[in-house]
């Protein structure tokens, strides 16, 4: 997969860093990334299992941390259904974005710019029930000595009977010396492809072209490094973080996991 700009076209753009991908994506974010509807049901589940096993009843309200929000929509959805939601994410436009989407009276919805890397310095120890990390976002701090440090920071932000959920594509199906690409994701108005080439040093580099109506392409070419959170590394990171309970899903909606299959979902207490 080649996604070099071609000679005399005017109408390709190359973007050299994630977060100006990430603007420049950011009208169609809602298409390319939408709520999984098996999402709000997985975490609906999760509020029922931490209001029985509360010491506490009524239980009070679940508290939640939305990590790489975006534009906030599950975070939105969740605030709908009785959770304390706060949402972080690096961008600032998402977060502007975010927050105008929020309804009118939500007194229990916040979100804040914030990049994952800084939550434990941040945000209080012990203070939300639910930590998120969904959509690939993860991987995406590109280093192994700051994913184990996420593991530890979350492990912290928790509070006892706590669950941190983390969800990525299957790094495990990917070739450790070929390049991988993903299957893409499209609307009407726009198409994303995306592949990840073997970096040399354990480290992904991500390639990807936004096809857009309007004739234009945006390429990233192999500039952002991704860090593969395999099956085996997340539960290496829980465990020495301190957590004791691991299940890993196919799916929110509790599928077996496989070794070739797209998602992974991690559930760690």
């Amino acid at each position: 997969m080649n996604y070099e700009r071609p000679k005399n076209d005017e109408r390709a753009i190359i973007i050299e860093n994630l977060a100006d991908f990430y603007d420049a994506i950011q009208e169609y974010y809602d298409e390319l990334f939408p709520i999984s509807e098996k999402a709000l049901p997985f975490f609906l589940g999760l509020k029922r299992d931490l209001a029985e096993r509360s010491p506490v009843q009524p239980a009070p309200m679940v508290r939640y941390l939305g990590l790489g929000c975006a534009a906030g929509n599950l975070e939105n959805k969740l605030q709908c259904e009785g959770f304390d939601v706060t949402g972080v994410d690096a961008n600032p436009r998402m977060i502007e974005t975010a927050k105008r989407r929020m309804k009118r009276g939500s007194m229990n919805l916040r979100f804040f710019e914030m990049p994952i890397i800084d939550i434990g310095r941040f945000l209080k120890q012990g203070s939300f029930n639910v930590i998120a990390c969904l959509d690939d976002v993860l991987p995406y701090i590109s280093s192994e000595t700051l994913l184990r440090k996420f593991f530890h920071d979350a492990k912290g932000l928790l509070a006892p009977n706590g669950a941190l959920v983390v969800e990525t594509i299957n790094y495990d199906a990917m070739s450790a010396s070929e390049p991988t690409k993903i299957s893409p994701r499209e609307s009407i108005r726009v198409k994303l492809d995306r592949a990840y080439f073997p970096a040399g040093d354990g480290a992904l580099l991500l390639e990807a072209a936004l096809e857009q109506g309007n004739g234009t392409t945006i390429h990233v070419n192999k500039s952002v490094r991704v860090f593969p959170l395999t099956k085996r590394a997340a539960e290496t990171y829980a465990r020495e973080a301190g957590f004791s309970e691991i299940s890993v899903f196919g799916d929110f909606d509790g599928r077996e996991w496989t070794a070739g299959g797209e998602k992974t979902v991690i559930v760690l207490k």
